[in-house]
């Protein structure tokens, strides 16, 4: 079960980040205690592209975790973790500062204890020999706030309309950066009308660090989630999926396809839409070598970036878990680490608080949304 909570945005609330972000994570124990959960994880909400402060967040968070469990409860283990080192040193510090040494309330002591512990080392040799080798994370998802043309990756994806590469910003921006090659070497590829769904590969645009771009001829949004042009969305990027594992492209960058004043997607649905056909694509996938689909969202496009951040349901459902900081780097085969306040009722009288570091699960992917300070516009 995934409780979805949202946080304060920082610098849009008049300083009051805290105790809106205190209401909030009393707002989820409380349902998890309404819904009789007995344990709940929750990540340090609002740290991330929200960008309230590190410090003020794990201190909201550990403190509404601890006059929560001021009470008897149903629910007896709070867990808070999170992808970044620098969140889970600042919930620890938090659980020391708020937890450490204090009797708050009458039947509870407070220790904490910090443990690390490191995943053993795989033996592959023997896996061989049982012919039953551990799967690994092969396929890398980015979000990223940037700019589509100066992706350093081996392809990027414009949308059109038809067959019209310059029917988008996307489009636009591209031919800018590539000069008129592009449409040079789109006129020599595209051939007979393309149709919603498929694309046209150009290669050999060395005004982009790329060098190809597939463009993806769309549909306009028809009002309906289900209908031909998401279908025709979803026909697309899978498609082009397969076709970078055909050419052997390491990498892939996407805009959020269809959002623009052209094709008009709504955001919610073009986020839902990449999201599952990369988890489609992964899950279907029969190489193991790693591939990178980055996402790239325009720092100014506020309704993309909430879309993908409220997606992280559908994602922790299948086994997805959401990044948040810029200084994890582009590496996503790194350790999630966790912070965890375990709360136990009061005849055990004990809160504790330590901290972990965890290998990941097999086969998980690792998104991240991390900020660019790039200012171009390039949304479709």
């Amino acid at each position: 079960m995934l409780l979805h909570a949202v946080g304060p945005v920082g610098g849009s609330v008049g300083g009051n980040e805290r105790p809106l972000l205190e209401k909030t994570v009393k707002a989820a124990l409380d349902l998890a205690e309404t819904l009789e959960l007995q344990t709940l994880a929750m990540p340090c909400i609002s740290s991330g592209i929200f960008g309230v402060p590190l410090k003020v967040c794990s201190e909201a968070i550990v403190s509404a975790v601890r006059d929560f469990g001021r009470e008897q409860r149903i629910l007896t283990k709070v867990t808070l973790i999170d992808v970044s080192g620098e969140a889970v040193r600042a919930m620890q510090e938090a659980c020391d500062r708020l937890l450490q040494g204090k009797r708050e309330f009458p039947g509870w002591e407070v220790e904490s204890s910090t443990t690390t512990t490191h995943a053993p080392q795989r033996d592959t040799t023997a896996a061989s020999a049982r012919g039953t080798a551990a799967p690994e994370v092969c396929v890398q998802v980015e979000i990223i706030q940037g700019t589509i043309e100066k992706q350093q990756v081996d392809a990027l994806v414009s949308p059109m309309v038809g067959s019209d590469p310059l029917s988008s910003r996307v489009g636009n921006v591209l031919l800018d950066a590539a000069g008129p090659a592009l449409m040079t070497a789109f006129l020599r590829e595209s051939g007979e009308q393309t149709a919603p769904g498929d694309n046209v590969l150009v290669e050999g645009l060395s005004g982009l660090s790329s060098g190809r771009v597939f463009f993806l001829s769309c549909a306009h949004w028809d009002n309906n989630s289900q209908g031909p042009a998401v279908q025709a969305l979803r026909q697309g990027v899978r498609k082009i999926l397969t076709s970078c594992e055909n050419r052997g492209f390491p990498s892939v960058a996407f805009p959020v396809v269809g959002t623009g004043v052209v094709l008009q997607f709504p955001d919610n649905v073009v986020a839902q839409v990449l999201l599952e056909e990369i988890r489609r694509y992964e899950q279907n996938r029969a190489s193991r070598t790693p591939f990178l689909v980055r996402i790239i969202v325009h720092p100014n496009d506020t309704d993309s970036t909430k879309a993908f951040q409220t997606a992280q349901n559908a994602l922790h459902l299948t086994g997805f878990v959401l990044g948040t900081r810029p200084e994890q780097g582009l590496g996503c085969w790194g350790k999630p680490e966790e912070v965890k306040a375990v709360l136990e009722t009061q005849s055990s009288d004990k809160m504790m608080c330590s901290s972990q570091t965890v290998p990941p699960p097999p086969q998980h992917r690792y998104v991240k949304l991390i900020p660019r300070t790039s200012k171009e516009e390039t949304s479709p």
